[in-house]
């Protein structure tokens, strides 16, 4: 298990945050999310993320419905989501100097 800012110091990140697995929405942007080819990841020196707000429970069956096979954490107590002060249904949000 590690440490969400542990994954920030080692190189670009590409963070993507989605409310549950269950949610429709989500299920189909990470299915999009997992055409994107590893190669073209690691030719940028780019590490795509996804983190749910969920029981780590449910990743293996996520990721085998949505054929994503990049990294995937999940956040339950939504740390992370509130640390970045998200809000339901907001899309981008400004955190310092970085867009979220």
């Amino acid at each position: 298990l590690k440490c969400y800012s542990g994954l920030l110091k080692e190189q670009w990140n590409i963070d993507i945050i989605f409310q549950h697995f269950l949610c429709y929405t989500c299920r189909e942007y990470v299915e999009d999310l997992a055409k994107i080819p590893e190669k073209y990841l690691k030719d940028a020196d780019v590490r795509l993320i996804v983190i749910g707000q969920s029981s780590h429970d449910h990743i293996q069956d996520f990721c085998t419905q949505t054929g994503y096979t990049h990294e995937m954490y999940v956040d339950p107590t939504r740390s992370i989501y509130k640390s970045l002060q998200m809000k339901q249904g907001e899309i981008f949000h400004q955190a310092g100097s970085v867009l979220v």
